[in-house]
């Protein structure tokens, strides 16, 4: 069965109360989406993210980073 795109108004206060109607795994859930979204907006926004997100997945892949507990080792004194 194919799958059919609908578009409907919903007023914000009634999707408001909707939500708070919802199970806890279903808040989960609708988290998890609206993160998603706000992750890709945020990209689309501000290209300087990206960029600062590209370049930290190239120094993690040829290897330039330290582990978090490489740095506290590194940094004990300090962080004590």
């Amino acid at each position: 069965m194919a799958e059919t795109d609908i578009n409907i108004s919903v007023p914000f206060k009634s999707l408001i109360s909707s939500v708070r109607r919802l199970g806890y795994e279903e808040k989960i859930e609708l988290l998890d989406v609206i993160e998603e979204q706000l992750e890709e907006e945020l990209l689309t926004r501000n290209p300087l993210i990206k960029q600062e997100i590209d370049e930290a997945g190239e120094a993690y892949n040829v290897g330039d980073y330290v582990t978090l507990d490489e740095y506290k080792a590194r940094n004990k004194k300090r962080l004590s």
